[in-house]
């Protein structure tokens, strides 16, 4: 918990809190990418970190969440992205405050943690309407809609390059 004015924070690993799948089995704007085992595949596969920040006590059932992957890269350098590799990611908060309480402390740890960004990928207007409201739109401009796409140095793409053909060329295994 990092704001004391607002609401707490808190972390929620969606992996090993059953609550995470509960909520996300009954909330009307859950998705695919919301799952535990989308989040298993991109914490298997890519080595991200998955997250869910929500305000509720750890001791409750969970009301709202964001779901985020923690990204470490000595190239494109840290960041939070809800949630990569996925369309969009809704975050299931029903009322705007509790939108603009989880980015509020998203900013502060952003800042703390010195995080690049965070990207966030929601559906619905009323998010760009309280990040605005937030003071956020700046930051949070091109996160709703599409990707932040970060730019791509000479040597950064030879290495995409190199690394996109040893995939292409390794043999298949069943």
């Amino acid at each position: 918990m990092i704001n004391t004015s607002l609401p707490p924070v808190y972390e929620v690993d969606p992996l090993r809190d059953r609550r995470w799948q509960s909520f996300v089995q009954r909330h009307p704007q859950a998705s695919i990418f919301h799952s535990a085992g989308w989040l298993d595949a991109l914490h298997r596969t890519y080595g991200y970190e998955p997250v869910v920040f929500s305000t509720s006590p750890p001791a409750s059932d969970l009301e709202n969440g964001m779901a985020f992957c923690r990204i470490r890269s000595w190239i494109t350098g840290n960041r939070i992205v809800s949630l990569p590799f996925s369309d969009y990611c809704e975050p299931l908060c029903d009322r705007d405050e509790e939108f603009e309480n989880l980015m509020s402390h998203l900013h502060a740890v952003r800042v703390d943690q010195e995080w690049r960004y965070i990207e966030v990928r929601p559906v619905q207007q009323n998010f760009g309407d309280a990040a605005r409201k937030l003071g956020l739109s700046q930051r949070l401009k091109r996160s709703f809609g599409e990707s932040i796409r970060t730019p791509c140095s000479a040597e950064c793409a030879a290495l995409n390059e190199k690394e996109s053909s040893k995939f292409a060329e390794s043999p298949k295994t069943s």
